[in-house]
């Protein structure tokens, strides 16, 4: 993953903490806000609270980041774009905004308190908001490779006598996934090892779904394949 596409996953991860309407990457700067509150919750629990307070706080957002951010920056990756490997991070994120508001509210002048309060209030309502229309979608954008799922099978299901072909490729759990969204009448066809013979089928719409190299270099031998859509991992495959 480059660089840019990575700091603005961060970016999504980090503050759709408290507020996440399906951001991506070309609306990730209106989640900036909640990032700058973000930090500077940490950076005000680290000066006001006791040592064991703030160390506590900073082993759970600090060690977790580093030990999936580190590798990413060395060797390369995208561990550390994946939401829910940040878990830690999110409960120490939350402890430090709460320690941050609960002070405020309590010590602070009178006009503080009141912005405290409606800081606190658009943070509660974001949350609401957010709930309820994740709620009701189907997919959210921390599916990732997995997003366009619910399209792919619909396409399928669709279809007369489908046949969907796979390999392990980078992971069966991409299949296992789509398979639970696909109607009993759709047959699967996966290899454990990508040698292809012959298919030999009756199925009148074969499509192929995240294949491993080397089995999309054998089918390509004996039939056509075509890109649906905008979907990288999806084909059509045609005699």
């Amino acid at each position: 993953m480059p660089l840019s596409s990575l700091i603005k996953q961060w970016i999504i991860n980090f503050s759709s903490v408290f507020f996440d309407l399906n951001f991506n990457h070309t609306n990730a700067y209106l989640t900036i806000p909640i990032l700058i509150l973000e930090i500077y919750s940490i950076y005000f629990v680290c000066q006001k609270s006791p040592q064991q307070v703030w160390l506590f706080i900073l082993t759970l957002v600090g060690f977790t980041a580093i030990a999936l951010a580190l590798p990413d920056l060395l060797w390369g990756g995208r561990r550390s774009s994946v939401s829910r490997y940040l878990i830690p991070c999110y409960l120490g994120i939350h402890l430090a905004v709460a320690y941050l508001i609960t002070t405020q509210i309590i010590s602070a002048s009178f006009s503080q308190r009141k912005i405290w309060q409606i800081i606190t209030a658009m943070l509660i309502s974001g949350g609401v908001i957010s709930c309820a229309i994740s709620s009701q979608a189907v997919v959210w954008w921390n599916k990732y490779d997995s997003y366009d799922n619910p399209q792919i099978a619909r396409i399928i299901n669709q279809a007369d006598h489908p046949l969907l072909i796979s390999d392990p490729g980078v992971s069966f759990g991409y299949i296992l996934s789509l398979s639970y969204l696909l109607v009993p009448e759709v047959q699967l066809l996966l290899f454990s090892e990508p040698s292809v013979t012959e298919i030999s089928t009756d199925a009148q719409n074969i499509f192929l779904y995240r294949p491993s190299q080397k089995l999309r270099n054998q089918l390509e031998k004996r039939y056509t394949v075509v890109p649906i859509q905008e979907y990288n991992n999806f084909w059509r495959l045609e005699r």
